[in-house]
């Protein structure tokens, strides 16, 4: 190995980054950061740069410097690894987008000259890591994630950077990747993000949510999707280093249904447990059945009718029971108003109430110490050595203080998370 061998030539930048370059013809495009150092960590000095080489030369062609939007992020744990300037350009009709997180989406002409900027937030989340997507083009829609600055999702008009939609939501923190998308027939591309728990398909020309389905990434989400014949591979970042592998064809089966759209689903194991027929006449036939999860009573209407060679539709449906909930301990919407408005002051009738230990007995439960209950109150993790070695990784755990529940928390790949908080107020519950 030598540093000087089978090199062409080299070009010294304004100072670090770990954006990836871009080309364009002769044009190399890269962006990095400096004014901060592990040395002189003041976040106040920090500027970002936009430069421009020659792909021939390594000359520097042209180069910007944009000072930091202030209050920044303290330079100081991940943030020393991977830097102010992890967000990879992009090149689209002679324009080039950069997006620099608190400080804005920059697009310039590819000759250097701004031609417009738009801030798209100025916030952190709770860890601070700083930003990391890059924007994407969709037809005509710049999409970027801004989801370390503002939880947002924005399409963007690459004209002028005026808004075209933004979809926002609390589950884009630790939401770090760049999303992609995914052509699933000729009329129908779908905008694929992972996300921590779960995976989203949503319309890149509206930012609204077609479908999603949970995963077992937990921990923060970083490397982008990559996709391949109809499937996505998904894969986790710190802590939770895990991969997954999901088919998508993007479409609910109820939503096709309702709009009397022809489709197929694809078969899958159920268990029916019992069927009694409790009526028959008129040509209406009433029948009471028990099955598992995942059971879809319309395909076993559909399975009877085909065996019968007759054709049938479902008049009306009801459920009597699920888990410990069953008709015969519920209370009508009449019944709840009344007692709502009837109540006292801070009291709700807690002799009609389940209780919350009963609702949650199919979870695992953990008796916790008050100073680990204190640490899930806080939305902090903890470790207890012997439910983690007899847990499943992200199963959830119902956590007992004193006997009564505080809340769920997934098993992680180090320690428990808090999934749900409960509030204080359920356990002030009096019967009137």
């Amino acid at each position: 190995m030598s540093e000087d061998k089978n090199i062409k030539w080299r070009c010294k930048l304004p100072g670090p980054g770990s954006s990836s370059p871009v080309i364009y013809r002769n044009k190399i495009f890269i962006t990095s950061f400096s004014g901060v150092t592990t040395g002189d960590q003041d976040p106040s000095k920090l500027v970002r740069h936009i430069v421009s080489v020659d792909k021939e030369k390594g000359t520097i062609i042209w180069k910007d410097t944009v000072k930091a939007t202030q209050p920044e992020d303290p330079y100081s744990g991940f943030l020393v690894e991977h830097g102010y300037a992890s967000n990879t350009p992009l090149i689209d009709s002679g324009r080039l987008f950069v997006y620099l997180g608190k400080s804005g989406i920059h697009c310039y002409r590819l000759d250097g000259k701004k031609l417009w900027k738009k801030s798209l937030g100025t916030g952190s989340t709770r860890r601070k890591w700083g930003s990391a997507a890059s924007p994407i083009i969709y037809k005509n829609t710049l999409i970027v994630s801004a989801a370390e600055e503002s939880l947002t999702l924005y399409g963007l008009n690459p004209e002028n950077g005026d808004q075209k939609w933004k979809s926002q939501a609390d589950s884009l923190e630790m939401a770090y990747a760049t999303p992609v998308l995914m052509n699933l027939s000729p009329e129908r591309d779908d905008l694929i993000l992972p996300v921590p728990g779960e995976l989203w398909g949503m319309n890149p020309e509206t930012g609204k949510l077609r479908w999603f389905t949970e995963t077992n990434i937990t921990g923060n989400v970083s490397p982008s999707p990559v996709l391949g014949n109809g499937t996505v591979y998904i894969f986790g970042g710190y802590p939770s280093l895990r991969r997954s592998a999901i088919k998508v064809d993007g479409k609910r089966a109820y939503n096709l249904a309702r709009k009397g759209i022809d489709f197929a689903i694809n078969e899958k194991k159920v268990k029916l447990y019992d069927i009694t027929l409790l009526d028959h006449k008129n040509n209406k036939t009433e029948f009471s059945t028990t099955v598992g999860k995942g059971f879809y009573i319309r395909s076993l209407v559909r399975d009877i009718c085909e065996k019968l060679g007759v054709l049938g539709v479902i008049s009306s449906l009801e459920r009597y029971e699920l888990g410990p909930f069953s008709l015969e301990n519920a209370f009508s919407l009449e019944t709840i108003e009344k007692l709502v408005h009837s109540a006292p002051a801070g009291m709700v009738g807690g002799d009609l109430l389940i209780p919350l230990s009963e609702v949650l007995d199919d979870i695992p439960a953990l008796l916790i110490s008050n100073k680990e209950a204190k640490r899930i109150q806080q939305g902090q993790s903890f470790f207890n050595d012997y439910l983690h070695k007899n847990s499943k990784l992200g199963s959830e755990v119902l956590l007992l203080k004193d006997k009564r529940p505080i809340g769920l928390a997934t098993v992680g790949e180090n320690s428990f998370k808090p999934k749900k908080v409960f509030s204080e107020e359920i356990f002030n519950l009096r019967s009137i």
